[in-house]
């Protein structure tokens, strides 16, 4: 990780912008740069879930969320996937860096759906081996409604393989919650940091596997972020269990008594007793009526 420190450290969307911000412009870092790092990455991902090169749909919004997916759909078509790219709206919203990389895709001979209907993405979801989702971004704020909210109804329904840009679209980057039908990913690709929103419930449900991609952002604007959320994995917790001998006797792993429960209600105190021996107590104990 950039933070130079063992911790994963998640960030809040605002967090994340900021950062976006100032490697763009304190550090004159082009926005391209960044967008062409984070669609490689997706299509990585989709080349691991889906080794032998199959039918891809990359479903866009109007953000730069969907300007990651359009660079994804060009990396996957020269890794010789059949890549369809279906646009919700017209590709005349796209601004900036995701409107280049549309005309990149088109220039690729992508085919692009533009306003693509329900039977459309119905159709193109259903001969699809991987979709990607690229919809909606970090950025959301509230309820999805709208068209936005149709679509997500359909790929949410949808049962074959996803691949989230960043977060699955709908869902909070902060809390977690859902503000609209989430689909339910395979594999979440992250950008730069983890979003908390990722390892909080409800959202934590959908988003499958999360992968956090570095996109060349610039060290010192991650490294002066100060997120107040860590998360903990199996290497932390391999770290605070000291090691075992392999001829150690459960008396040599400490010995614990649980007084707990009462009568009729004894159901927490036998998940303390096994929540102890399953942390590495040796001689666990349980006294309860």
């Amino acid at each position: 990780m950039l933070w130079g420190e063992d911790e994963m450290r998640a960030v809040t969307a605002g967090q994340m912008r900021e950062i976006d911000r100032a490697t763009i412009e304190d550090y004159c870092f082009p926005g391209c740069v960044l967008m062409e790092n984070a669609g490689r990455a997706v299509a990585e991902a989709v080349a691991d879930l889906l080794p032998m090169a199959g039918r891809a749909l990359v479903l866009v919004g109007k953000g730069n969320n969907g300007g990651d997916g359009l660079v994804a759909a060009r990396h996957l078509a020269e890794r010789g996937y059949v890549v369809e790219v279906a646009l919700i709206g017209e590709g005349g919203q796209l601004r900036g860096e995701a409107e280049v990389n549309l005309r990149h895709a088109r220039a690729f001979g992508i085919p692009v759906h533009e306003n693509a209907g329900d039977t459309t993405i119905r159709e193109l979801l259903a001969r699809a081996d991987v979709a990607v989702d690229a919809l909606l971004g970090i950025g959301l704020s509230g309820a999805v409604g709208g068209r936005a909210a149709e679509v997500l109804g359909l790929l949410a329904a949808h049962t074959g393989r996803i691949v989230a840009v960043d977060i699955p679209s709908g869902l909070d980057a902060d809390t977690g919650a859902l503000m609209g039908p989430v689909p339910r990913v395979d594999i979440t690709v992250t950008f730069g940091l983890p979003k908390q929103g990722l390892y909080l419930y409800p959202g934590r449900a959908c988003c499958g596997h999360i992968r956090v991609a570095p996109i060349g952002l610039a060290p010192e604007t991650v490294r002066t972020a100060t997120p107040a959320t860590w998360v903990v994995e199996m290497s932390d917790v391999a770290r605070a269990v000291p090691p075992r001998r392999p001829d150690a006797h459960k008396g040599d792993a400490g010995r614990l008594l649980v007084v707990a429960g009462s009568r009729g209600l004894t159901g927490a105190a036998a998940m303390a007793a096994n929540a102890a021996m399953r942390a590495g107590a040796g001689l666990v104990t349980l006294a309860c009526p």
